[in-house]
Parts: structure tokens; sequence; C-alpha cells
């Protein structure tokens, strides 16, 4: 009997343990042309197009209006996994977040959005040097763009707020862009346990020994 107890306990310890939290999922609903658009930038000498403007999104149900965090990667309108994470997971994230705090109230028009995403990506991607020098620069966008986001760029200088939460996916290899949002939701915001393959076979073992005990039980 006390080996069947120790095992059983050691058995659910085990499986709590064992057991990862899925994250919670957020859903990009799409893009409001008349709240942003496409722009075509120069990134490391290169043209990017990109739309540039809010992105709408549903976290957990919630509708939000977030940003792009991350020119470099793609993102689709679909439903995936994400953490809400600190505004300090990305590079000059205090500065970006204080971008969204302080401009997005104004947006009324696509240049004000498109020239806010660029000033964000310029902040997180090339510290808020501007759109005539370094990595990123303005290339072919439209000059009210660029005149706004140099604008806004220079704002934030030495500005930072920590208010804001930073999407961060969670669907292994397949990339996805974090989006910046101006509300701070909870970082471990998450959902309902799933087992993985690997647990299974762990409760598996674990499921085996109960039974060799119970049978040495029995034989004694």
């Amino acid at each position: 009997m006390k080996t069947s107890a120790i095992t059983t306990n050691f058995l659910m310890a085990l499986a709590l343990i064992s057991f990862p939290m899925s994250a919670s999922t957020l859903s990009v609903t799409g893009v409001d042309y008349s709240l942003g658009q496409v722009v075509d930038l120069s990134a490391n000498g290169q043209s990017k197009m990109t739309f540039a403007g809010i992105i709408f999104a549903e976290y957990e149900n919630t509708p939000v209006a977030t940003f792009c965090v991350d020119l470099y990667t793609a993102i689709g309108i679909e439903t995936f996994g994400v953490i809400a994470n600190p505004v300090d997971q990305v590079v000059n994230g205090r500065r970006a977040a204080w971008l969204i705090q302080n401009f997005l109230p104004e947006v009324l028009n696509a240049d004000q959005a498109a020239a806010l995403q660029v000033a964000i990506w310029d902040v997180v991607h090339d510290a808020g040097n501007g759109l005539a020098t370094g990595s990123l620069q303005a290339g072919a966008a439209p000059e009210p763009v660029v005149l706004l986001a140099d604008q806004y760029i220079a704002a934030s200088a030495g500005q930072e707020v920590t208010t804001g939460s930073v999407f961060t996916h969670t669907n292994g290899p397949l990339e996805r862009q974090q989006l910046m949002t101006s509300t701070s939701f909870t970082p471990t915001a998450f959902g309902v346990p799933v087992p993985e393959p690997a647990t299974f076979m762990v409760m598996g073992a674990g499921l085996l020994l109960l039974g060799v005990a119970r049978r040495r039980r029995n034989v004694r």
C-alpha cells in the first residue's frame, strides 16, 4: 500500500509539472486604409514595401489597436498563440510605447497612422536616429509621412513609458511579427493546459510503474 501511494503521488506531481500552459490567442482582424497605407522604405539599402498603420486585432476577445515592432517579419489575417509581454520585450520598447501612448490618440488619417508606424520601426530597429540616415531610411515613402515620422521620432528622444504590451507569438518555428498595443495585459496570461505527446509518454511510464507496484503488493 505504501509503495502504491508513493507511486501515485509521484505520478500526480509529475503530471502537474509536465503539462505546459497553452498561450492566449491573438486574432489579427485586418487593417483600415484610412488609418494606414503601403509605404516604400529603404531597409539596409533595399526597397521594403509594406503596410504602415494601425493593425486591428482581438486579444482573448478584447479589441486592440496594434502596431508592428518587427519590420522584417510578415503577418497575415490569422489567429495564433501569443504571450502578452511587457514593452521591454523589444529593443527601445519603452520609447516605442511612448510614441503609441502620445500620438495614437491624435491619429485621424492614413498619413498620421503610417508616420507613427514608421517612427516606431525607426526607434526599434535604428535607435530612433531619423529617416535620413542609418539602416532604415525614408526611401520612396510619401513626403508627408516622412516629415511626420521624423517629427514623432524627434519628440520621442529621451522619452519612455512602461504602459503597454508586446504580443509575442508562441507557434514554434513559424515566425510572426511582434505587435505592440497601448494596453497593459498580464504577462502570464495563459489558457487551459494542453499536454504534449512527451507528456503522455511520461504518464504512461508512471502508470506502468504503478501497475508493477500493485502486482508486487498482490504477490506478497
